[in-house]
């Protein structure tokens, strides 16, 4: 009995150990003495206790660092090259040029409506032109050229008009000028002076707006003074007529006179005593 009992007292000594140095163990057999009959005794051992993992310490904290800025992206601007510049300069100049010459030939009056175009070709060109990015200065470039070139068209109509005003202008300046001299040769300036004046006043004012390239005017008033001066000839020729009218019957009565004069002059006689 006191073997036994040393041999449960071992068995919890053990169990104590295993515990402690975390061996798991859920039957342990023990031999009893050969005296006496072997018992088997099983012991339950418990489940180890799970040890608990050692405390870590806590990890520091991260350096909290301000949120870095974003940068804006870059933008690319692209400005117009020197040879761009150059050929808006140039375009513009051309422009300007071509205007004052159609200009210079009264476009603005004979062909107003494409004038107005033409003008607005010009002025949409220089407002795109202030922007100075690429296209827009290639865009100005081309709108230069094409107000210059509409400037140009206009100046060639204008002076292809105004070549035809002339020499129509011319015709009836020759025109009014032979009515004339046929009025100075039948007299009229003298038998009709006062529409030979008349006449002459158109004359002279048609010959001035001629020399001032007013060929359209001058036209008109060649016309006017041409038949004034074949009025002043119709007037000289009337009164010409006339007069020989007159000189005719005034004849007609002197030789009427004569004639009765000489009856007269018979019949005395031949009542004379």
């Amino acid at each position: 009995m006191f073997n036994l009992n040393i041999n449960k007292f071992v068995v919890r000594i053990l169990i104590i150990i295993f515990t402690i140095s975390g061996i798991s163990a859920t039957c342990i057999t023990f031999p009893i003495e050969e005296s006496e009959p072997i018992v088997t005794q099983t012991a339950v051992l418990p489940a180890p206790t799970p040890t608990p993992p050692p405390m870590s310490t806590p990890a520091p904290a991260p350096e909290q660092r301000p949120a870095p800025v974003p940068t804006p992206p870059m933008i690319q601007v692209s400005v117009p090259t020197q040879a761009d510049l150059n050929a808006l300069e140039e375009a513009a100049v051309r422009a300007i040029i071509s205007r004052d010459l159609a200009a210079e030939n009264n476009s603005q009056e004979y062909f107003p409506s494409d004038w107005l175009l033409a003008n607005s070709l010009l002025r949409q060109a220089f407002v795109q032109s202030n922007t100075l990015t690429p296209q827009e200065v290639r865009d100005s470039t081309t709108r230069y050229i094409r107000a210059a070139e509409a400037f140009d068209t206009l100046m060639h109509n204008s002076q292809t008009l105004i070549n035809e005003r002339r020499l129509a202008a011319e015709e009836r300046q020759a025109a009014a000028n032979t009515q004339r001299q046929r009025a100075i040769d039948r007299r009229a300036n003298v038998a009709a002076s006062e529409e030979f004046d008349s006449a002459e006043e158109v004359f002279n004012q048609a010959n001035a707006v001629f020399n001032n390239s007013r060929y359209q005017e001058a036209f008109l008033l060649f016309i006017e003074s041409e038949s004034l001066f074949i009025n002043a000839i119709f007037l000289t020729d009337e009164r010409r007529r006339l007069a020989e009218d007159a000189l005719i019957r005034a004849n007609q009565r002197l030789i009427e006179s004569e004639e009765t004069a000489r009856n007269l002059e018979s019949i005395l006689r031949e009542t004379d005593p």
